[in-house]
């Protein structure tokens, strides 16, 4: 048993040894101005331990805590065949929050990814993408100083009518795109932020470049 937990424990201490050498490549090869380094370092460690929450996520293990805790208090002399079919839907429910954790760490891991290779100046600035089920939203950000320039989203006053399509992504780009370049921003580099570059995130960007913006 000694054994066991002394060979866990070097695994554990070996894996984030290896992670840290990962996430340390992964900053070497980004764009980042010489010096903002450490401090884009940082960042990269503490997105890389962060821990997934998702409001999803959230209420599906909530419900199974709850199924969990009726389950307990059926009679399986009386009952046996409810205790069957709670512990098959909590058995259920399981596995959907580990699909959504999985699809969750998969947008994560492909954030990083779009993010080692793009970095935001004064100069060029990135625009970054960001859309739910019901809205979409885009930020213009100077990595350096570590302030967004300029917003827009679907939930602005200018925006009317649904802002979960694409006719919302089209006027969120043309706007973001205006007020960039009221503040003299014309050339930027895009962050997809994990997304695939098609349906709204695609729209958007199309619609950005449409209203003067170079990427």
């Amino acid at each position: 048993m000694f054994i066991f937990f002394f060979l866990y424990f070097i695994s554990t201490i070996i894996y984030k040894f290896w992670l840290k050498i990962k996430l340390f490549d992964i900053y070497q090869g980004a764009q980042i101005p010489e010096g903002k380094k450490s401090v884009a370092y940082s960042v990269w460690l503490r997105s890389a331990d962060s821990t997934l929450t998702d409001k999803e996520i959230d209420d599906l293990i909530f419900k199974k805590t709850e199924l969990f805790n009726m389950r307990q208090t059926i009679d399986t002399s009386k009952e046996k065949d409810r205790y069957k079919a709670v512990g098959k839907e909590i058995k259920a429910m399981e596995k959907q929050i580990e699909e959504l954790q999985k699809k969750k760490a998969g947008l994560k891991r492909r954030q990083r990814r779009v993010r080692a290779k793009i970095f935001g100046t004064a100069e060029r600035p990135r625009l970054s993408v960001h859309r739910t089920n019901s809205h979409i939203y885009a930020q213009v950000i100077d990595d350096v100083a570590g302030n967004t320039l300029v917003a827009a989203s679907s939930l602005d006053k200018a925006i009317e009518g649904n802002g979960g399509n694409k006719a919302a992504a089209r006027a969120v780009g043309k706007l973001v795109a205006e007020r960039a370049k009221a503040k003299g921003i014309e050339e930027v580099v895009f962050d997809r932020g994990g997304y695939v570059y098609h349906g709204r995130v695609q729209a958007l960007a199309d619609a950005a470049r449409e209203g003067g913006l170079k990427f």
